[in-house]
Formats: structure tokens, C-alpha cells, sequence
């Protein structure tokens, strides 16, 4: 069985671009720490879920135009960009399930538990509770049943070690 952390929307857009959100210079440090201890660990993958626009996809008419794919407004930021071994997954929607490989992914790589990290794309009530991972899973993936953890920062290293 594998783990598998989720990096969510931790775009350019989101952290310094169209959709800037300022509590990402917060939270980037934390999920630094937190992909490079997944890195270190057997048995856990880290798979960035990442806002990849075409022209037409229904949230830019919600917010407008923001990480387009292949524009630098949908690149991971540096200090956490993905090294090989680490997955990305383009989505076009909120969701990381709804029409992207992240099932396959999960599949694939028999991954069976996840653990989501804060993202800068989302308000701030949601970035410590797993309240759209979890219900997602469970209606888009059947293949995965499993657990679904929100990273708390300043729990430990977030992946299951106390503080």
C-alpha cells in the first residue's frame, strides 16, 4: 500500500500572479517540509494536482483567466517544484478526480491513502480541513476508499509523526 501526498494548486497564479492569494508565502515553507518528508519515506509518492486551463473550461468564467496550461501562471512555484519520481496531474476543474488520471494514478501506483497538503488556491477555512478531498473521493473514485488526511501544520511533519 502507498501513501500519496497531495500537492494542491501551488501555482504561480495562485501564489503571485492573477489569483494571488497573500497566506501562500504562509504556507509554502510548511508543504516544503512536508514534500520533503513524504521524499524520504517508503512507500509515499507525491503528486501535484495542478489547474491547467484550455480555453472555455467553466471556472474562468467563475474567476477568469488563471493558469492556463503551459503558461507560467500554472507552474508550481520553484521552492516547491515536482523532482523526478513525483507525479503531476493537470485538472481542468476544482476537483483532482473529475477528469483528470488522478484515479488511474492512484491505481497504478496501488496508492490507497492520501494525505492533502494546505493549498494557496482555496479560502483559509478549508486549507486545514480535508472538506472537498474526502466527499470527492468518495463520489469520484470508487477505487479509492481509503483515508483522505488534511496536513494540520505544526503537527509534527504532518505525515503522521507527533509533535
Amino acid at each position: 500500500m502507498a501513501t500519496a501526498l497531495l500537492v494542491l494548486d501551488m501555482l504561480t497564479d495562485f501564489t503571485s500572479g492573477k489569483l494571488a492569494n497573500p497566506a501562500a508565502t504562509q504556507i509554502t515553507e510548511p508543504i516544503a517540509e512536508l514534500i520533503q518528508a513524504a521524499r524520504l519515506r517508503d512507500n509515499w509518492i507525491v503528486v501535484y494536482g495542478n489547474d491547467a486551463h484550455r480555453p472555455g473550461d467553466f471556472e474562468l468564467s467563475v474567476f477568469g483567466e488563471h493558469a492556463m496550461a503551459d503558461s507560467p501562471g500554472a507552474a508550481v512555484i520553484e521552492e516547491l517544484a515536482p523532482l523526478p519520481g513525483d507525479i503531476i496531474v493537470p485538472k481542468r476543474y476544482y476537483s483532482a478526480f473529475t477528469e483528470t488520471d488522478l484515479d488511474a494514478t492512484c491505481r497504478v501506483h496501488r496508492i490507497e491513502r492520501t494525505s492533502r497538503s494546505p493549498q494557496a488556491g482555496t479560502p483559509k477555512h478549508k486549507r486545514t480541513r480535508c472538506v472537498t478531498c474526502a466527499p470527492t473521493m468518495a463520489r469520484r473514485s470508487p477505487a479509492l476508499p481509503r483515508l483522505c488526511d488534511a496536513v494540520m501544520l505544526g503537527l509534527g511533519d504532518g505525515l503522521g509523526d507527533s509533535a
